[in-house]
C-alpha cells in the first residue's frame, strides 16, 4: 500500500508543456526560469511534455497533428495521475522551426508573438476543458541566438474566459468539448 509520504515524495508542482528544441532544455533554457517561481529555495520538480511546435498541433487538424495532440493530452493525463500537478504551464517560443516549416512564421518578432499566443490560447482552451480542475499558465519564451533570453506571461484566464463567452452555443445542445473531459484523481 502506497503510503501518503511516498506519494509526496513522488508528487510535482508543474506539468510543462513546450516544444522539443533544444535550445529550450538545458542550463541556458527554461528551466531556470521555471526554478524561479520555487518558494523557500526547494527546487521546483515538474513533468516535462515536449512536442514539435508545442501548440502548433492544437490548432491542425492533420493527421500528425491529431496524433500527437493525443500524445500531449495523454502525457497530461499520466502527469496528473501519477505525480498530482496542480498547474500546467504551456511554453510557446519565437524563431519555431516547426512554424517556420508550416510558413506560419511571420518575419518579425511582434507577428510571431502575436500567432503564438492566439495557438496558445487555443491549446489552453483545449486542456481546460480537458482537464477542469487543473489551473492553466501560458508564456512565450523569446530567444535570443541559442538559449532563451526572457518569458513573457500570456493571461490565459482573462483569454480563456474571452473565448468562452465568444463561442456560439446552440440552445438545443450542450457545447462540444474540443477534448473529452479526463479523469483527474487527486486522492
Amino acid at each position: 500500500m502506497e503510503t501518503l509520504q511516498n506519494r509526496i515524495k513522488r508528487s510535482c508542482t508543474y506539468t510543462v508543456v513546450t516544444c522539443v528544441d533544444w535550445r529550450l532544455h538545458g542550463e541556458l533554457g527554461l528551466d531556470p526560469f521555471i526554478q524561479s517561481r520555487a518558494d523557500g529555495g526547494n527546487p521546483i520538480r515538474y513533468d516535462l511534455v515536449t512536442t514539435p511546435g508545442c501548440c502548433d498541433c492544437f490548432v491542425h487538424e492533420d493527421s500528425l497533428s491529431i496524433a500527437q495532440r493525443e500524445q500531449v493530452m495523454n502525457a497530461i493525463q499520466h502527469s496528473i495521475d501519477l505525480h498530482h500537478p496542480e498547474t500546467v504551464i504551456l511554453i510557446q517560443h519565437t524563431d519555431c522551426d516547426r512554424y517556420a516549416s508550416r510558413g506560419r512564421l511571420p518575419e518579425d518578432r511582434r507577428s510571431q508573438e502575436l500567432v503564438l499566443k492566439s495557438d496558445l490560447v487555443k491549446a489552453a482552451f483545449m486542456i481546460k476543458e480537458a482537464f477542469p480542475k487543473v489551473q492553466l499558465v501560458g508564456f512565450t519564451a523569446r530567444l535570443h541566438e541559442e538559449h532563451v533570453a526572457e518569458l513573457e506571461s500570456a493571461s490565459l484566464s482573462t483569454e480563456l474566459r474571452r473565448v468562452r463567452s465568444d463561442r456560439p452555443r446552440p440552445s438545443s445542445l450542450p457545447p462540444e468539448p474540443a477534448f473529452p473531459r479526463r479523469h483527474v484523481t487527486h486522492s
